[in-house]
């Protein structure tokens, strides 16, 4: 009986003519502002648009109107097959909508590729062509199920069960409450890790949780699933993570690191599991206890699945850099900030900190961490810490480093541990190990025992890599000598393309005297149109009238305003400007505002 050995628990699915469980088939659809592509247009010139080589934004219209061709896609068969490696979701869904409108020859294709792995000598994801096939009628499914039944249950059946997305949430349910429980963690992991590529409601996840009988188990699925762990349920969390089902702690002590520091009254219960023997499991302890300390998640750690709730990695991604793209925004509005500051509000106000005449709340390097507002069970837990760290598992060694981080532990032990990792090649550790000396500062080259020693040096080397130059250069500004800060400007002086907002926060207090010296390079990175060095100028006030005058004459507006609201911040030292803001007339209202203010600043 097709899937019965191996899928036991799915006997309360409904089952086609042919006994095999029927799962509930989303139906597939594309957006729809996409344009429907017209009964006349190409599919083969579709499908080149189609090629991995093409932009992101061409794809989708390309499969979007193939999609929107029906049968009439097939000529594009091959393309659309090897599209289903696509990493962008909207052109997988609009190559699947076309596909399961090809009819037979797409169908005979996509059951030799569950067969193979296969297409045309080139990999293709067998879960995703399942997928297809679920949407193309008894026959195809039949395929899907038997090969499924084929499969030895376990690891990767449950990671082809899950990489079925919505379609596989059914078969995942099923399997949930064998006879082992490790089994069931693993599912549980893997639909928390394929959870991440979709797009998740409350509806799709309602029929596979009829097939969960267990309370615990469905409230953990449906928690996985949504990746939304939620206050209401911390009690259940923390009960959770002291019962004796591997499945149950992993996820309760998941959901607890993404809750932040509500889950700390559990901490004493996710310190027992430290010293698991299953990595991942002490690994999410760590990572819990950490965020503890946080309002919300910890950081993302790619290891534990789904570390960050609710988007995929690359919005993980995205939000990592949104800083730096927040302020490129701003900056490209900069008029906006300053003189309308209502329009674009605090995170402006706070950027703008930078500039010398303006009081913001955007640090050079963020504080250390306030440990008098730290709970004592995890204040208590750093000699545990401590050992991690010290160990040989690499994963645990650096979340618990970044554990004594979060903690601002800076005891001589803690200290000379990531001095010894800045002279390893583990970037990641690196990376741990400056952000704790961060904390330390100036007491870097105030070595009791070695007086003659400085550790400088040993830090600035890190501003030569892209993962570790922002934290080398907070430890630099913290050391506070003019040869620490020196060797940073140098560096940002040097870089190719924008510099590092962090690396420009970290020079954002240093005195002119210290800048001086690279003066030259900020002007010239200012005139290559990056505009947040205009809030270094500003410190040279009559020295840097130059670059302004040059940005007063561009054609762009946003480097207009730059110019001329930069020139108001020097007030009088940019006189020799003036005949020149005089004479500017702009018909956009705002650029004429920001001129007319410049201009009685400096007056």
């Amino acid at each position: 009986m097709i899937l019965a050995a191996s899928l036991a628990a799915l006997g309360a699915l409904s089952l086609s003519p042919s006994g095999a469980p029927e799962p509930v088939t989303p139906a597939l659809t594309y957006s729809s502002a996409a344009p429907r592509a017209s009964t006349g247009q190409d599919a083969k010139k579709l499908a080149e648009q189609l090629a991995s080589d093409q932009p992101v934004a061409e794809r989708i219209a390309a499969a979007q109107g193939l999609a929107g061709l029906g049968k009439k896609s097939a000529p594009a068969l091959s393309a659309m097959i090897l599209a289903l490696n696509d990493p962008e979701p909207q052109v997988v869904d609009g190559v699947l909508v076309a596909l399961q409108a090809v009819g037979k020859d797409a169908r005979l294709a996509l059951q030799d590729i569950l067969a193979t792995g296969e297409y045309e000598g080139q990999e293709v994801s067998s879960p995703v062509a399942a997928r297809v096939l679920l949407g193309m009628g008894k026959v195809a499914k039949t395929a899907v199920y038997e090969h499924m039944d084929s499969m030895e249950m376990g690891r990767d059946k449950i990671r082809f069960m899950a990489a079925m997305g919505l379609d596989g949430l059914p078969f995942i349910a099923g399997a949930l409450g064998g006879e082992d429980p490790e089994l069931d963690l693993a599912i549980m992991r893997s639909l928390r890790r394929e959870a991440v590529k979709e797009t998740r409601t409350p509806e799709s996840v309602a029929p596979a949780l009829e097939r969960i009988t267990d309370t615990a188990t469905r409230l953990a699925f449906e928690t996985a699933w949504l990746q939304n762990p939620k206050n209401e349920f911390i009690t259940q969390y923390g009960a959770w993570v002291a019962s004796d089902s591997p499945m149950l702690v992993d996820t309760g002590l998941w959901a607890l690191g993404l809750i932040g520091k509500d889950g700390a009254a559990h901490a004493d219960a996710v310190a027992t599991h430290l010293d698991s023997e299953d990595p991942i499991t002490a690994a999410t302890a760590i990572w819990a206890l950490t965020s503890f300390l946080e309002p919300g998640p910890g950081p993302v750690v790619p290891e534990i699945p789904a570390t960050f709730p609710g988007a995929s990695a690359e919005a993980a991604a995205r939000i990592s850099d949104s800083m730096e793209d927040d302020v490129f925004l701003l900056w490209r509005e900069t008029g906006k900030p300053l003189g309308y500051r209502g329009r674009i509000g605090s995170k402006a106000r706070e950027f703008w900190g930078l500039a010398p005449t303006w009081t913001g709340k955007r640090l050079p390097v963020p504080p250390t961490p306030d440990r008098s507002k730290m709970p004592a069970s995890i204040l208590g837990l750093e000699d545990r810490f401590f050992g991690l760290a010290s160990g040989r598992d690499e994963l645990l060694s650096r979340l618990a480093s970044d554990a004594l981080v979060a903690l601002g532990n800076t005891e001589t032990r803690t200290r000379d541990l990531w001095l010894k990792w800045l002279e390893g090649r583990d970037t990641a550790k690196i990376q741990s190990a400056l952000l704790g000396l961060r904390a330390i500062g100036r007491d870097l080259i105030m070595i009791e025992e070695q007086p003659e020693i400085t550790y400088e040096g040993l830090v600035a080397k890190h501003l030569n890599q892209p993962e570790t130059m922002v934290a080398a250069a907070q430890v630099l500004t913290n050391i506070q000598t003019p040869s620490a800060w020196a060797s940073v400007v140098n560096q940002i002086s040097i870089l190719e393309g924008k510099p590092p907002l962090g690396m420009v926060l970290a020079i954002s207090r240093y005195d002119v005297e210290a800048l001086r010296p690279y003066l030259p390079q900020m002007q010239d990175l200012y005139e290559q149109g990056n505009y947040m060095f205009s809030a270094f100028l500003i410190k040279f006030g009559a020295e840097a009238l130059t670059s302004f005058e040059k940005e007063l004459g561009s054609n762009l507006m946003d480097r207009q305003m730059v110019a001329v609201e930069s020139l108001g911040h020097i007030g009088k030292d940019a006189r020799a400007l003036l005949p020149r803001l005089r004479s500017m007339k702009s018909k956009n209202t705002m650029v004429q505002k920001l001129i007319n203010d410049a201009v009685k600043r400096i007056q």
